[in-house]
């Protein structure tokens, strides 16, 4: 007696069915890939921030996103990305939008922009402070601070020339494409 599976009888082979779960998981692999940790949300009176991680790596999306609630006419937003030696290497005033949300993002690493002071380039913690100037008669100032860590990552090279112009190659059984060992054996 040959008993069918209740997938073939649904007209469904497994092949058809693994391809289903790759389309329908795909997209949130990649979104898993763009940053490391949870979200994070910091809230101060008027200020509710929220960072897009908790550590990043080069060529990676930062975003820093908020509401204001209660805002002021003259009101805006600065935030400032502060390097692990306390330089600010990013410094932005996103527009807040008719609905008092704002947004800014920037790309880890990167050289150019309007909004980017210095390149990132050391590895450590980094912070974020985001401030709310609420510009009214007292000029009220509230700020959250994020803290994430960076790495900064290269992307991969191809091989390259030695002085003789052949491609330079590793050597056997230390690191490289298919060349890794554990210490105790590696000899």
């Amino acid at each position: 007696m040959i008993i069918s599976s209740p997938l073939f009888e649904l007209g469904i082979r497994p092949l058809g069915l693994t391809a289903i779960a790759a389309i329908l998981f795909a997209p949130n692999l990649t979104a898993v890939s763009a940053q490391q940790g949870d979200i994070q949300v910091e809230s101060e009176g008027d200020l509710e921030a929220t960072l897009n991680g908790e550590s990043f790596r080069t060529g990676e999306t930062i975003t820093i996103s908020g509401t204001i609630e209660n805002r002021a006419v003259e009101s805006f937003v600065n935030i400032d990305v502060i390097d692990p030696e306390s330089t600010i290497v990013v410094q932005a005033s996103p527009p807040i939008t008719a609905d008092d949300t704002f947004t800014f993002s920037f790309e880890a690493g990167a050289e150019e922009g309007f909004d980017i002071l210095e390149p990132m380039v050391r590895n450590g913690n980094y912070r974020v402070l985001v401030s709310y100037y609420e510009n009214s008669g007292d000029f009220d100032i509230y700020e959250v601070e994020f803290v994430f860590g960076y790495a900064v990552t290269s992307t991969v090279a191809s091989p390259s020339l030695s002085e003789s112009g052949e491609i330079a190659e590793e050597e056997p059984g230390r690191g490289g494409a298919g060349g890794g060992c554990l210490e105790a054996n590696c000899r």
